[in-house]
């Protein structure tokens, strides 16, 4: 598997994810990406890492170099999210079999660059669920070779029972907690939440705001948080490794995103039984059922009626019990097994197609 990075982002969790699956099953795994947090998940899980540098034109020769010296003949390559690196491998390894995912652009020329490059490249191409394929045929993607496998979490691991907050993380007794994780960038929609909190603390005064992940809008967040007044309400509790502790501390999960191609976190913290608020997007809307594992709000909704939500939430815990239970069950259709069925069915598809 080809990466053009190695944070903890949902790209790098759902390799880490199909890798433990296709290791457990006795497959052969290396990942190629850039050095990164990342790697550590990747070499605990059995999985062999190569170091190359981070994708720029600069860049593409050593990465051509480096995928000669480790791709064996007749091996299959698998991409994720960056399509230049489908030609690095076919350059590389012309012989192998190429499979690619598209884990979500922000931009329809993306889509029609996907359409474009791809088409070329004779690869196997996976969406990670119906919204993302239609984008990818609309961008004139042969249909034939684009399938959708969606993503999927690690239920078993996410399901302890309610612990203690981590580290980072002070609660008082009681203490009502919303909580997100993503990165902190201009499309996970944060600002949107951090405004939405001056509404929930009218109602609620004891409630806090947990924030997982980093990114280049935190310095802006932080400082809409202080000119808020509410600064000492939220926590920052920066890039996190293994989201389920601060999960199962939550008791509602919100993300006003913008833009998802899955959805995996508010999929995890379903599976940790915490109901979720989160936009009505397309792709979200193939994982979260409205009314029933949370509530789906639309994308043009601002931050007084995430405020009026979230409060409301927070005065129902009968409420937020059900759609929690709810969630749990309905992450069990995202396994990891399944991803590991379906991923393995578009290489033995690519294989006979080489």
């Amino acid at each position: 598997m080809v990466l053009p990075y190695a944070n903890l982002g949902g790209t790098e969790r759902h390799v880490w994810f199909l890798g433990r699956e296709l290791v457990r099953r006795g497959v052969p795994v290396t990942v190629v990406a850039p050095a990164g947090p990342a790697g550590d998940l990747f070499g605990e899980a059995g999985i062999q890492t190569v170091p190359i540098p981070a994708p720029s034109l600069g860049s593409f020769g050593r990465i051509v170099a480096t995928l000669r010296q480790v791709v064996p003949p007749g091996a299959l390559v698998h991409v994720h999210a960056a399509m230049e690196l489908v030609w690095a491998a076919k350059i590389a390894a012309p012989a192998a079999r190429f499979v690619y995912t598209c884990h979500g652009f922000h931009s329809r020329l993306d889509y029609l660059k996907a359409g474009l490059f791809l088409n070329s490249t004779g690869a196997e191409v996976i969406a990670v669920s119906g919204p993302e394929r239609d984008k990818l045929l609309a961008g004139q993607l042969v249909a034939g070779r684009c399938h959708v496998v969606p993503g999927a979490v690690d239920s078993e691991s996410l399901r302890p029972p309610r612990c203690d907050p981590p580290d980072g993380l002070a609660l008082a007794s009681g203490q009502p907690l919303i909580g997100t994780v993503a990165r902190l960038d201009r499309h996970k929609g944060i600002a949107r939440l951090i405004a939405a909190m001056p509404a929930v603390l009218a109602r609620h005064p004891r409630a806090g705001l947990a924030i997982a992940g980093d990114g280049p809008e935190r310095p802006r967040l932080e400082r809409l948080a202080r000119s808020l007044g509410i600064g000492g309400s939220v926590s920052w509790l920066g890039r996190v490794e293994d989201p389920g502790p601060i999960l199962r501390a939550l008791d509602v999960f919100a993300l006003p995103t913008r833009a998802e191609s899955f959805g995996m976190a508010p999929l995890e913290a379903m599976a940790c039984s915490v109901p979720v608020v989160v936009t009505a997007l397309p792709a979200i809307r193939q994982v979260v059922r409205d009314g029933v594992d949370g509530v789906l709000l639309p994308p043009t909704d601002g931050p007084e009626r995430w405020g009026i939500v979230l409060a409301d939430l927070l005065a129902a815990p009968d409420r937020r019990r059900e759609m929690g239970q709810a969630g749990s069950h309905r992450a069990r259709d995202f396994s990891l097994e399944a991803l590991g069925d379906r991923t393995l069915e578009i290489y033995d598809l690519a294989a006979r197609r080489s």
